[in-house]
């Protein structure tokens, strides 16, 4: 069925639909399946036609390098019809990043400045606070910063992004990765959001000399045991 979609073979397409046991029955979890390839496709129509046949609208594709599933790659590409389509199937807001440069719907929308989009995840429960990939990954506060996307900081900040705790690290990395892509609007947004503690400060010196791929491979554990060391 893949084949057939990824193709644009619609005749053959449609016919394997009608056989109940192919809806669904051959994923590949290093692979796209139909519905993804006929996302990609931004095919309205055969996406509709597999969704009324039972076709799975949450495939999983964590394990395909940089996967989507079908509802982030719609968010990604901005098509708001087939991102509605989805959401009115039952799409799940909250599917995780993949593991390598994934992302979730809300980090796409949020990566893209697609205000209305993030919006409407945030108002299903889309975790604004959701981590990123394992490699690759930005929360949405760092995806929005690292391109200078000040409406959506501001909105993101107001509905909850954690500054502070276990948000302390998505917050530096927020500014740094907008100071490096010379957004200074948003990352003096960012720094005067709310007030620093005289520890922010300190681990804040020990973060601003890094490089971005260093903020990047910076791992919780290795932060939280800089917050450690200044207690």
């Amino acid at each position: 069925m893949s084949l057939a979609a990824a193709s644009g073979d619609v005749s053959t397409f449609r016919k394997l639909l009608s056989y109940p046991v192919l809806d669904s029955d051959f994923d590949n979890a290093r692979a796209y399946g139909p519905l993804s390839i006929l996302v990609a496709k931004e095919d309205i129509s055969s996406v509709q036609l597999f969704l009324d046949k039972g076709g799975e609208v949450d495939e999983d594709n964590h394990l395909v390098h940089a996967g989507r599933s079908p509802l982030q790659a719609a968010v990604e590409n901005g098509n708001l019809a087939l991102v509605d389509l989805l959401i009115h199937a039952g799409a799940n807001v909250n599917t995780p990043a993949a593991d390598t440069y994934g992302a979730t719907a809300l980090q796409f929308a949020a990566i893209a400045g697609r205000l209305g989009t993030a919006k409407a995840l945030i108002g299903l429960g889309a975790d604004l606070n959701a981590p990123g990939a394992k490699k690759g990954g930005r929360t949405a506060l760092e995806g929005a910063a690292e391109h200078g996307r000040i409406d959506m900081i501001q909105y993101l900040l107001i509905e909850g992004a954690q500054t502070t705790g276990h948000g302390l690290l998505q917050y530096f990395r927020a500014i740094k990765f907008a100071q490096v892509e010379g957004h200074n609007a948003a990352a003096n947004l960012l720094k005067g959001f709310r007030e620093w503690t005289p520890k922010d400060r300190e681990l804040w010196m020990l973060m601003e000399p890094m490089s971005k791929r260093e903020c990047e491979d910076l791992s919780e554990g290795e932060f939280e045991e800089w917050s450690s060391s200044l207690e």
